[in-house]
């Protein structure tokens, strides 16, 4: 009889350990998926959300350029230049809709929302401004802009931009050619 009990014992134990290991694949298997549909997440939208991100802002900065350069010396080659910098903007913008409709909750939805409205206000300033050039507000207009630039050492201003600004300060205080 007690080899009897130890059989029992022995085929308890075994038991035991293969419902450990099922449990332990089951488990492991539905990591792997959940893993593996974090991993499909970041690949197909987080990541182009945030590649789209910087190339929006690097939009941003170009047309802010272009239209610079177009202030301090209009001609069509700057004007060509803010053009095509917006019409890369609008098509990233719309691009970065269709990436906003699988974003994964309404918060985030909604904050894409408000940050595109923005894109059709900057527009019309920037429009605004083209539209003072060859007038006599042009030039405080300009002014405007760079006393609104970053700070040398503040996020965005470096030694380029304060050497830029300066240059610019200095044509600001010439006398306007056409009287």
């Amino acid at each position: 009889m007690p080899a009897l009990y130890l059989r029992g014992k022995l085929i308890v134990g075994f038991a035991a350990l293969i419902v450990i290991a099922a449990a332990s694949a089951a488990v492991s298997f539905w990591r792997a998926a959940e893993i593996s549909q974090r991993v499909d997440q970041v690949a197909t939208l987080r990541s182009p959300t945030a590649l789209l991100g910087m190339r929006i802002a690097d939009e941003l900065a170009q047309t802010g350029i272009a239209l610079r350069d177009q202030m301090i010396a209009p001609d069509d080659v700057n004007l060509s230049r803010w053009e095509y910098a917006w019409t890369g903007l609008k098509s990233s913008r719309d691009r970065m809709d269709t990436l906003a409709a699988s974003f994964s909750t309404d918060a985030q939805r909604a904050k894409w929302t408000e940050a595109r409205s923005v894109f059709a206000e900057l527009e019309e300033a920037h429009k605004a401004l083209l539209a003072l050039i060859g007038t006599p507000a042009q030039y405080p207009a300009l002014g405007a802009m760079i006393e609104n630039a970053p700070p040398p050492g503040a996020a965005g201003g470096d030694f380029f931009s304060e050497n830029l600004i300066r240059l610019l300060d200095g044509l600001l205080r010439w006398p306007d050619p056409r009287g």
